[in-house]
């Protein structure tokens, strides 16, 4: 009967393995692995000439239909074995005794930990994750590194995956009730934190990053969280708050047009300014309610509530044209955004 080898060296290396970790039980799946990695040069010389004897034993017999013969019985092996015109130099039978020994490296592998919590992004000009163009790094800093090189030393991993709910734009503040994030840590040495520490970690990073980044709600969570981050993300309503000019004058009446705004749905085509990396279509969006509060006779504060993944900035200038109905087509007169801060992400009910 044909066997794996590596069962044989799995027999016979789970029992000291177990051992050296105090008994721990081996498993087929657990979320902590050990792997063991066998090196020996004279058997890969061997091992190496395995293709060359394969096509020689496949060329003794005649080939129909199907897949290729398997020579997986002792009279089926030795009758093809002698047919072998030719044997590799290297394989000798019977086998050359070795002069070395097997190199054995052991490496170590647990499943990612997860850490969930809320961002605040206070400062304009951070981008969500480390911001590379043309192989330049962009700003000093992320909201991803703000927290992540804090958190990663308290489980002792060998490093981390920033997830999140949807993101901001790089000059557009996040406040509010800030938005969910998953930190997946890779390896980490430390799996098991109380929610002590967790603390800890917020007081860290709320402490370190000088008034730009701040976290809250930060505890322990599960795949099943992570898995569901990002769907949650496109069931919320966001509301949003900006600095909006308008070319013409702010009459009354145009505010009231404004204001007036329920429920009103809107065709956006992907923006120009991501179109390089987003797919071209026209996606429907809907505006929940809008505010304005005039500041002068060319600034308003206008503060919106959408639905999730509507392109703010466009709906206010209206993307020469690709986003319809917009601010200045219901003003009558262009418009655009100074600036844009999202308020808070709103679960849907």
């Amino acid at each position: 009967m044909p066997f794996d080898m590596k069962d044989v060296l799995k027999s016979f290396l789970a029992p000291s393995v177990s051992r050296m970790l105090k008994n721990a039980e081996c498993a087929n799946k657990s979320e902590f692995s050990v792997l063991i990695d066998i090196k020996h040069d004279e058997s890969a010389d061997e091992v190496r000439q395995i293709p060359a004897i394969k096509k020689q034993l496949e060329g003794t017999r005649k080939r129909g239909r199907g897949p290729p013969p398997v020579f997986d019985g002792f009279g089926a092996v030795s009758r093809a074995l002698a047919a072998l015109t030719t044997m590799p130099e290297t394989i000798k039978s019977p086998p050359t005794p070795v002069t070395t020994v097997p190199a054995a490296v052991a490496t170590f592998e647990r499943d990612s930990v997860y850490m969930q919590g809320r961002y605040l992004k206070f400062q304009r000009g951070l981008s969500q994750t480390p911001w590379v163009l043309d192989g330049e790094r962009m700003g000093e800093s992320s909201v991803e590194e703000c927290i992540g090189d804090i958190a990663l030393p308290f489980f002792r991993g060998s490093g981390y995956k920033f997830h999140t709910a949807g993101r901001e734009d790089v000059d557009v503040r996040m406040l509010g009730n800030g938005r969910p994030f998953i930190l997946e840590i890779l390896n980490a040495k430390k799996a098991y934190l109380d929610q002590s520490e967790y603390d800890q970690i917020e007081k860290a990073v709320n402490d370190t990053n000088n008034g730009a980044v701040e976290i809250v709600q930060v505890k322990s969570s599960t795949k099943d969280y992570f898995a569901g981050l990002q769907a949650g993300a496109d069931s919320k309503k966001k509301t949003y708050c900006c600095v909006v000019w308008s070319e013409g004058v702010l009459t009354p009446e145009a505010i009231a047009k404004i204001d007036a705004i329920q429920d009103l749905t809107i065709q956006q085509q992907t923006p120009i300014r991501v179109l390089h990396r987003r797919t071209l279509m026209t996606r429907p969006k809907i505006i929940h309610a809008a505010k304005c509060e005039v500041l002068n006779k060319h600034y308003m504060l206008l503060r919106l509530t959408t639905s999730a993944g509507t392109y703010v900035k466009e709906f206010v200038h209206g993307d020469r044209g690709r986003t319809n109905p917009n601010v200045a087509s219901i003003l009558g007169s262009d418009a655009d955004i100074i600036q844009l801060d999202v308020e808070s992400l709103i679960d849907a009910q």
